[in-house]
């Protein structure tokens, strides 16, 4: 079911189903709470599944601050959580939206039962990292989202040309305000601080969905984040890049349903 709140004046979009422990999903850049279509009709069938248009996707409005920061979009995320009166919930996150939730457990951390980190890292960009944003930036200040996305958007998948309905389903982000939305995020994920602290510092089960091609998150960096934390659940993709939710579905959804159910366990006890 598709609701809206209004947070902080702003319409925010979410899509709520199933029964259960509840898990939230956040969603990456350039995306909407549908990119986790194959995730939502698996899980709430054992499960509470809500998953969050980030303010600027899908259905969600823009934050107004140019200069956000990565914990200005969890406050969208909270006020989701106060409506549908949910005080503990697993969530999970890809790529920017793993970095969403690093943000989320460092402000909100009593409300989390387990954290995931799907295509996503607790360290900050490097400096040729930023560099690459950067020149992004620029290119979309030139030539709009949907010319950027165009040209971004296939290296994100391992055979990109399986996948070109997909493709197709992420390119309609290119919209009127899309260029700004992206700027907006590309300046929030550049800012975002080292979070590896928060990891040696987990009290609740960490999951990590690495891609073995993955071109934008390093395998090895993830490797080195999966032994901080206490109770890490990790697995490589090794049929995947950076899309893992849709390039094995199947095998993510079992992933997150074994993470979620250990959990219950946990709790139940």
């Amino acid at each position: 079911m598709i609701k809206n709140i209004l947070s902080k004046n702003q319409i925010v979009q979410y899509d709520i189903c199933g029964k259960g422990l509840p898990v939230v999903l956040i969603h990456g850049f350039a995306e909407d709470h549908t990119i986790w279509n194959h995730q939502i009709s698996f899980l709430e069938k054992k499960h509470l599944v809500i998953s969050i248009d980030i303010p600027g996707s899908g259905g969600s409005e823009c934050l107004m601050n140019n200069e956000a920061n990565l914990s200005d979009f969890t406050i969208a995320i909270k006020d989701v959580l106060l409506k549908e009166n949910i005080t503990a919930c697993v969530m999970l996150g890809h790529s920017m939206g793993g970095y969403i939730t690093l943000a989320y457990q460092k402000k909100y951390q009593s409300d989390l039962l387990g954290i995931g980190l799907i295509h996503s890292t607790a360290f900050i960009d490097t400096e040729e990292r930023k560099a690459i944003r950067k020149k992004s930036i620029s290119f979309i200040e030139e030539n709009g989202s949907l010319a950027f996305l165009k040209t971004s958007l296939p290296g994100l998948f391992f055979e990109s040309d399986k996948h070109k309905e997909n493709l197709d389903e992420i390119l309609k982000f290119a919209g009127t305000d899309s260029n700004q939305v992206l700027i907006q995020y590309y300046r929030a994920i550049m800012k975002r601080p080292l979070s590896t602290e928060i990891l040696t510092q987990l009290k609740i089960p960490l999951l990590m969905i690495a891609g073995k091609h993955d071109q934008v998150i390093p395998l090895n960096d993830l490797l080195y984040q999966s032994h901080v934390s206490n109770v890490t659940y990790f697995h490589i993709m090794t049929a995947s890049a950076h899309m893992g939710m849709i390039e094995e579905p199947n095998r993510v959804n079992n992933i997150i349903d074994d993470f979620v159910d250990n959990i219950t366990k946990i709790t139940s006890k």
